[in-house]
């Protein structure tokens, strides 16, 4: 990845203006951050800034889709008191775009956060041209220097993503953190490769998969996908549970380029049912060879499942996850959620594979269930690291300055 990145710049950005673009999407409840976790990864970034003595930085991020409005509910009034709370020795403001100006031309050593960017309709492009390219303008003005470090985001051509104007494009310690250890892995892995791949429907993972029959020994497929697989492939009877109609009409060609390219399937042989999505349901355990009977659906891997991916996953040097198991926000459909995340610590631990765990609902609920961090990787980024993973290109990483 020859990008510039923060710590590898070669000039001085003393007594300079950064416009710092972070990903601050995090859940909020009651005005109170319930996981700051992309809060904490942007943080290097920060203090690395101050060590270079910038003048201001200029943090323009989003939360939630307010599509446009303002909504007193999506406010960054939070990230503001939390970034308080670091940064003691540092004025934080926080302003709307079309009145930061004021601001940052009086002040020094201070951190101004432009309210919610998606406040604005011409964040998203959804706009007319002339009112996108006076935004933009607006963005240019803001500061000096544009540094991203909000990689879940990068997947994005949105206006403040791609620093529009601005002579020096720098990539954040976040956002090289992320390339650094995914590429690498997926690039030039170690073998046998092995990846899981779970989640709702084919249809949303078919590039991924299609991308990675070039490059991995083994995938697991979990999940409700595997429903539309078991369908497809042997005539299984799902009852109630999801079956893909788009994504099934691919599942021979993926199956076809995956004995092409030596690349083994394995798909789940038992499961825990449901007669209803919540965790007060009936439940019914559905063994090898039996099919899932009408009122009921799929929502976790059985027993029997998670015995024979541990079996694949005991063989790992590398490991790529996304899409969990099953319904793992219900304790009774979170076991084969669990099972994954057990075996990758144990294989990173006592066999030194290394593992990414692909964003989205996979850190979080890898977060949730872990005790292991070395040799694993879990990235900040959903649809960034999903695209990333995908062989599709980055919109906001391309425009960043080369070495």
């Amino acid at each position: 990845m020859n990008k510039k990145f923060l710590d590898t710049i070669e000039y001085s950005i003393s007594d300079k203006n950064v416009l710092l673009r972070t990903d601050y999407n995090v859940p909020i409840k009651n005005d109170i951050i319930i996981n700051d976790d992309r809060i904490k990864a942007s943080l290097p970034t920060i203090d690395l800034l101050w060590e270079k003595g910038v003048k201001n930085i200029i943090i323009v991020t989003h939360l939630g889709r307010p599509r446009g409005k303002r909504n007193r509910g999506l406010s960054l009034e939070p990230i503001k008191k939390y970034l308080q709370q670091i940064y003691t020795d540092h004025d934080i403001y926080l302003t709307d775009l079309y009145q930061s100006q004021s601001i940052i031309s009086k002040r020094e050593n201070s951190i101004i956060i432009i309210e919610n960017i998606r406040f604005y309709l011409e964040e998203e492009r959804k706009s007319s041209r002339i009112n996108i390219e006076l935004f933009e303008q607006k963005l240019e003005k803001l500061a000096d220097i544009f540094v991203n470090d909000a990689f879940g985001t990068c997947h994005r051509n949105h206006c403040s993503m791609m620093g529009k104007g601005y002579e020096y494009k720098i990539g954040g310690l976040l956002v090289k953190k992320e390339l650094m250890n995914i590429l690498p892995k997926i690039n030039n892995p170690k073998r046998p490769f092995v990846c899981i791949v779970g989640g709702a429907k084919v249809s949303d993972k078919i590039k991924l998969i299609y991308n990675l029959l070039d490059n991995v020994d083994h995938i697991i497929i979990g999940g409700g996908m595997a429903f539309t697989f078991l369908k497809i492939l042997k005539n299984y009877e799902i009852g109630d549970s999801i079956f893909d109609p788009v994504g099934a009409k691919e599942i021979k060609s993926i199956m076809s380029k995956a004995e092409e390219r030596g690349v083994k399937i394995h798909l789940p042989i038992d499961f825990m049912t449901g007669s209803n999505f919540s965790e007060d349901c009936k439940k019914l355990y559905i063994d090898e060879d039996e099919n899932v009977p009408e009122g009921y659906m799929g929502l976790d891997i059985g027993i029997k499942s998670c015995i024979k991916f541990d079996k694949v996953l005991e063989t790992a040097r590398t490991i790529l996850w996304n899409g969990p198991m099953g319904v793992f926000e219900f304790e009774s459909f979170s076991q084969g959620t669990k099972s994954i995340i057990s075996k990758i610590g144990d294989v990173t631990e006592r066999l030194q594979a290394s593992a990414i765990i692909g964003g989205g609902e996979t850190s979080t609920c890898f977060k949730m269930y872990s005790y292991m961090t070395v040799g694993v990787h879990v990235s900040t980024g959903g649809g960034a690291t999903l695209s990333l993973l995908e062989g599709t290109s980055l919109p906001a990483i391309d425009v960043l300055d080369n070495l």
